[in-house]
């Protein structure tokens, strides 16, 4: 009896819809991210540096992903990841922190 190779299945890229959108008080990470993903093929729905901005813009956007930092001048990012999957459950985020203190992890 012949075996039969499996077919390949190559899935869609992750992120390949409706993009990232970046919210980060520094335009310097920002940037750097923007370039990182895009040189990865993916595309960019917005950004912004403020958590007041955010909150109006990524509903409107419905990006795939928000990375954030959770440090912002007005806001944390955290409650902009509660606010963002109590509107759209399939939104997902990614919280970047340089803080070490496990109460904040």
């Amino acid at each position: 009896m012949a075996m039969m190779a499996e077919p390949e299945i190559h899935p869609p890229p992750p992120l390949a819809g409706r993009g990232v959108y970046l919210l980060d008080d520094h335009e310097v990470v920002r940037r750097g991210l923007r370039h990182l993903l895009e040189s990865d093929g993916l595309s960019i729905a917005g950004e912004s540096g403020s958590a007041r901005r955010a909150f109006r813009r990524i509903p409107a956007l419905r990006p795939e992903l928000v990375i954030l930092d959770d440090d912002l001048p007005d806001g944390s990012g955290a409650d902009v990841c509660r606010a963002i999957a109590a509107a759209d459950p399939t939104i997902r985020c990614l919280l970047m922190t340089g803080d070490a203190n496990e109460a904040v992890l």
